[in-house]
């Protein structure tokens, strides 16, 4: 039997084998939380200000907060759907943000090498704004938009004959 779901996983474990990073790294797969969050980084990137330029747009800061919630409610998700398991790693049925966190940490979830503490780290790639801004800048300096690269390429193919129309000058005579 290998658990596939974190429902699965939760129940799969004996209670001290739990651990909460386990099923939270299956809650995130299962739900396509981290590639919803990336998608997010991704398609908010262009309003980021780039690199030499420090103020920001208020676009970049709606864009965070924004990201925020979706955090907030991938963790509220989790939670809602764990509370039931929570007892198997010491919570109580009802663990604020803060008790996760404290559970996380006291399992050193973060520095666990395999691939729940891979999907935790992240998860907490972005925590605060200058995060957001740093990782919008490298998305920014790592892709090209279609349209510069759609110049570039027909800059780089020599002109059709069919294209260019033929220039006979007027006769002189």
């Amino acid at each position: 039997f290998r658990p596939s779901t974190a429902r699965e996983v939760w129940r799969a474990r004996r209670p001290w084998e739990m651990s909460l990073v386990d099923g939270l790294a299956c809650f995130l797969e299962e739900n396509g939380t981290l590639e919803e969050l990336d998608a997010f980084l991704q398609s908010n990137a262009w309003c980021v200000s780039p690199d030499g330029v420090e103020e920001q747009t208020h676009e970049a800061g709606a864009a965070f907060r924004s990201y925020e919630e979706l955090v907030g409610t991938a963790l509220a998700d989790f939670m809602e759907q764990s509370s039931r398991d929570f007892h198997l790693v010491g919570l109580h049925s009802r663990p604020t943000v803060e008790d996760i966190v404290d559970a996380l940490r006291s399992e050193r979830a973060m520095s666990r090498p395999d691939a729940p503490g891979q999907r935790l780290r992240e998860l907490l790639t972005v925590t605060e704004f200058d995060d957001f801004v740093a990782e919008a800048r490298r998305r920014q300096r790592v892709s090209v938009p279609p349209s510069v690269e759609a110049l570039a390429e027909a800059a780089a193919e020599p002109p059709r004959a069919e294209a260019v129309p033929r220039f006979d000058p007027p006769d002189r005579r």
